[in-house]
Protein backbone atom coordinates (compact mmCIF):
# COMPACT_ATOMS: atom_id res chain seq x y z
CA UNK A 1 0.00 0.00 0.00
CA UNK A 2 1.39 3.18 -0.98
CA UNK A 3 0.83 6.00 1.60
CA UNK A 4 1.54 9.58 1.69
CA UNK A 5 3.00 11.65 4.66
CA UNK A 6 0.39 13.89 6.34
CA UNK A 7 1.13 17.57 6.46
CA UNK A 8 2.32 18.07 9.91
CA UNK A 9 2.46 14.97 11.50
CA UNK A 10 4.82 13.25 12.67
CA UNK A 11 5.42 10.37 10.32
CA UNK A 12 1.74 9.01 10.03
CA UNK A 13 0.67 8.26 7.17
CA UNK A 14 -2.81 8.01 5.05
CA UNK A 15 -3.46 5.86 2.29
CA UNK A 16 -4.07 7.79 -1.02
CA UNK A 17 -7.54 7.99 -2.31
CA UNK A 18 -7.41 5.82 -4.85
CA UNK A 19 -5.89 3.34 -2.39
CA UNK A 20 -9.00 3.68 -0.40
CA UNK A 21 -11.03 2.85 -3.68
CA UNK A 22 -12.16 6.34 -4.60
CA UNK A 23 -11.25 7.95 -7.85
CA UNK A 24 -11.15 11.24 -7.21
CA UNK A 25 -10.79 13.89 -9.85
CA UNK A 26 -10.51 17.56 -9.92
CA UNK A 27 -13.70 17.85 -12.71
CA UNK A 28 -15.91 15.07 -10.71
CA UNK A 29 -18.72 16.79 -8.80
CA UNK A 30 -19.06 16.54 -5.36
CA UNK A 31 -22.86 14.57 -5.38
CA UNK A 32 -20.88 12.34 -7.69
CA UNK A 33 -17.95 11.58 -5.28
CA UNK A 34 -20.95 11.47 -2.51
CA UNK A 35 -22.56 8.61 -4.23
CA UNK A 36 -19.02 6.98 -5.29
CA UNK A 37 -18.37 6.86 -2.01
CA UNK A 38 -21.56 5.55 -0.04
CA UNK A 39 -21.47 2.42 -2.94
CA UNK A 40 -18.16 1.82 -1.90
CA UNK A 41 -18.87 2.07 1.66
CA UNK A 42 -22.02 -0.50 0.71
CA UNK A 43 -19.58 -2.83 -1.04
CA UNK A 44 -17.59 -3.20 1.41
CA UNK A 45 -20.27 -3.85 4.00
CA UNK A 46 -21.48 -6.34 1.90
CA UNK A 47 -17.94 -7.79 1.68
CA UNK A 48 -17.77 -7.72 5.86
CA UNK A 49 -21.24 -9.92 6.16
CA UNK A 50 -19.73 -12.41 4.02
CA UNK A 51 -16.04 -12.63 5.78
CA UNK A 52 -15.05 -15.61 7.89
CA UNK A 53 -12.35 -14.18 9.34
CA UNK A 54 -13.48 -11.89 12.64
CA UNK A 55 -10.77 -9.84 12.19
CA UNK A 56 -10.91 -9.35 8.61
CA UNK A 57 -14.97 -8.63 9.42
CA UNK A 58 -14.22 -5.77 12.06
CA UNK A 59 -11.77 -4.43 9.64
CA UNK A 60 -13.94 -4.54 6.54
CA UNK A 61 -17.04 -2.88 8.74
CA UNK A 62 -14.32 -0.01 10.12
CA UNK A 63 -13.29 0.52 6.63
CA UNK A 64 -17.31 1.11 5.63
CA UNK A 65 -18.25 2.79 8.29
CA UNK A 66 -15.17 5.66 7.53
CA UNK A 67 -15.95 6.12 4.00
CA UNK A 68 -19.51 6.05 4.67
CA UNK A 69 -19.09 9.08 7.52
CA UNK A 70 -16.79 10.68 4.71
CA UNK A 71 -19.23 10.72 1.80
CA UNK A 72 -21.68 12.14 3.84
CA UNK A 73 -19.80 14.93 4.72
CA UNK A 74 -19.20 15.13 0.75
CA UNK A 75 -22.82 15.38 0.49
CA UNK A 76 -23.61 17.48 2.98
CA UNK A 77 -20.73 20.06 1.14
CA UNK A 78 -22.38 19.74 -2.08
CA UNK A 79 -26.09 20.51 -0.74
CA UNK A 80 -24.59 23.77 0.49
CA UNK A 81 -24.11 22.67 4.62
CA UNK A 82 -20.44 24.61 5.31
CA UNK A 83 -20.82 22.75 8.90
CA UNK A 84 -20.92 19.08 8.19
CA UNK A 85 -21.03 17.03 11.09
CA UNK A 86 -18.05 15.55 12.67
Amino acid sequence: MRKRPVAGSLGETVPSSEERGVVMSGSQEPADLARQMRDKAQQLAEAAERATDPQERQRLEKKSRTIRDRSEQQSAMASGDIYPEK
